[in-house]
């Protein structure tokens, strides 16, 4: 269960919304939580520049410079005269790593791993860097065109021009950037990054002394398979924004220690004029699209006073496009599933909802203005929190009073022409009796009909998961229209119910959808489904470019003509 959602009591009017903007930041000044490259990452950026810098330098002809053709030489050649028929077959085992199945096996396991564990940024940048580095590789192999070791009986199979050696960079992009994708930061990466070292380096020195490729040609390819995962992970998924753990939940659920807590104390001290005294992430497994904080803050004059906050950034944008994008395709119009733009316009959109409400009269939280981290990037939204307040499913059963009271928020938003659309148990608060609605995100002004029969029906779906569902309908019959129940559960489908409330009802065992539609009047099923022309468009256009992404990285990646 949520535990108890607290706040102090209101406020007086005059202290209702924040001093938002107290402190301007100066016009050119840098923004916040600049972009920082830490730790080893210079080392491999400067290595890898160092390597791109002699791949200019060095073979603009086709052809290495004598120098580093002497030195592959005698290297290859100490490596021949240590050739003992034991240690060619350990070596023959060793080199076996590189090849083109065991590196599609670990490739493809790294990428599984990711998908169960829904880290889907982590994955992307896994994906781009190592078909980046494969593609780069096969180039820069052909137009070097410099061909395997001369003079050398080779000791192992070999195909195509040596340098860079791709066996070895793609071992090197699967490892390390594995290693940055799935184990968490700290001893354990630290760990594996060195065994990820010695893999890489025991199968540089298999090929060379098995004689199928060169010391700079291993060599090379090391650096740049390393130095691309490295400089790709630190720069799109820092730890301390996008940490790897496994302590459970949700993926759309943001880190918010380290440099976020930094940046929300310093955001808030300087646009709001409070100090922030402790922040706790809740952890909802029911919030999935958004990070939901508690804030104990400082008021200047020493009062304190516990906040409610939602942290939103271009992941939830992201999410938000995506999950309404699959409602369109699947379900087509489905009553304005249009995506937002911007980070900025998603938490204004929950702001001036939230403000529209109070001013309507729905009993709901009360804003407290915005918080910007990043610009366009992250955001905090601020509001009151609700003391001694409950969800819904923690109370064991409902009188009355608190039936009626939310039916009439359902009757009061319906007055103001507002949807909640997403009527759920852990968004239907209960404190002293009284209802309240809480997370409008997706609340919608001038909503049509069907929203508002929509959530005519989940709000008796949640009530009467605490009494039954004679008691609700008896109650919403001498505030609604009987015809109108009907319609609400006429228009109720599977898509129409929040999925924290189809859990429930699972959970609960009672067809409380079949008993409404018994008590109330007959009426013909509405139909969620709508084909259009947009719809058919969509569909298609998501369907080529979903399939010529798929082919391009199963081309790349799942090639077993080369790694």
């Amino acid at each position: 269960m949520q535990e108890t959602r607290e706040t102090h009591e209101d406020v007086a009017e005059e202290e209702r919304f924040l001093p938002i903007g107290r402190r301007r930041r100066p016009a050119g000044d840098a923004r916040p939580h600049p972009f920082r490259f830490e730790g080893s990452s210079w080392t491999w950026l400067v290595l890898g520049v160092a390597v791109l810098a002699i791949w200019a330098a060095l073979f603009a002809t086709g052809a290495p410079a004598p120098w580093l053709e002497r030195l592959d030489v005698a290297v290859l050649d100490a490596a021949v005269r240590l050739r003992t028929s034991w240690l060619t077959s350990v070596m023959r085992f060793v080199a076996a790593g590189g090849s083109v199945w065991t590196i599609l096996v670990l490739r493809w396991a790294i990428i599984l791993a990711l998908v169960v564990t829904q880290r889907l940024r982590h994955l992307v940048v896994f994906v781009v860097v190592a078909s980046a580095v494969r593609a780069a590789v096969l180039l820069l192999s052909q137009a070097i065109g410099r061909p395997r070791p001369i003079g050398l009986a080779y000791a192992y199979g070999w195909e195509g021009f040596a340098h860079p050696s791709r066996p070895v960079a793609a071992l090197a992009v699967a490892l390390v950037g594995g290693s940055f994708a799935l184990v968490p930061a700290g001893r354990p990466r630290r760990i594996a990054l060195w065994v990820c070292g010695v893999a890489i380096a025991l199968l540089a020195v298999a090929r060379v002394y098995l004689g199928v490729d060169h010391p700079s040609d291993v060599l090379f390819a090391a650096i740049v398979g390393v130095a691309a995962s490295v400089i790709a992970f630190r720069i799109f998924c820092p730890d301390d924004i996008f940490p790897v753990s496994y302590g459970g939940g949700r993926a759309a659920h943001l880190e918010i220690q380290g440099t976020r807590e930094e940046g929300l104390r310093t955001a808030l001290e300087e646009q709001a004029g409070l100090e922030l005294v402790e922040v706790e992430p809740l952890g909802d497994a029911d919030s999935g699209g958004s990070t939901p904080l508690r804030l104990k803050v400082h008021h200047e004059n020493g009062r304190e006073e516990e906040l409610f906050a939602k942290l939103y950034d271009q992941n939830h944008l992201r999410s938000d496009r995506w999950y309404k994008l699959g409602r369109a395709i699947r379900y087509g119009a489905l009553e304005d599933e249009v995506s937002f733009n911007s980070v900025r316009q998603l938490v204004e959109h929950e702001d001036h909802m939230l403000r529209v409400m109070n001013d309507g009269g729905i009993p709901t939280v009360r804003p407290h203005g915005l918080i910007e981290l990043v610009p366009e990037r992250e955001y905090v939204i601020l509001m009151s929190f609700l003391r001694r307040a409950e969800e819904a499913d923690d109370q064991p059963a409902f009188d009355d009073g608190v039936i009626d009271d939310g039916l009439h928020v359902v009757e009061r938003m319906w007055q103001q022409g507002i949807a909640h659309r997403d009527v759920k148990p852990s968004n239907v608060m209960i404190r002293d009796g009284r209802v309240y609605l809480i997370d409008v995100a997706f609340a919608q002004m001038r909503s049509s009909p069907w929203r508002q029969v929509v959530d005519l029906a989940n709000m008796m779906l949640v009530l009467a998961l605490g009494s039954t569902a004679e008691r609700v309908y008896a109650r919403a019959a001498e505030i609604f229209d009987p015809e109108e129940i009907a319609e609400a559960f006429a228009a109720t489908h599977g898509i129409t119910i929040p999925r924290q409330l189809r859990e429930r009802m699972r959970q609960d065992g009672r067809d409380l959808v079949g008993e409404f539609r018994v008590l109330a009047p007959h009426a013909e099923p509405i139909a969620v489904q709508r084909w259009s022309a947009r719809r058919v468009l969509l569909t298609a256009r998501t369907v080529i470019v979903v399939g010529a992404v798929a082919a391009l990285v199963l081309s790349n990646l799942a090639s077993p003509s080369s790694p």
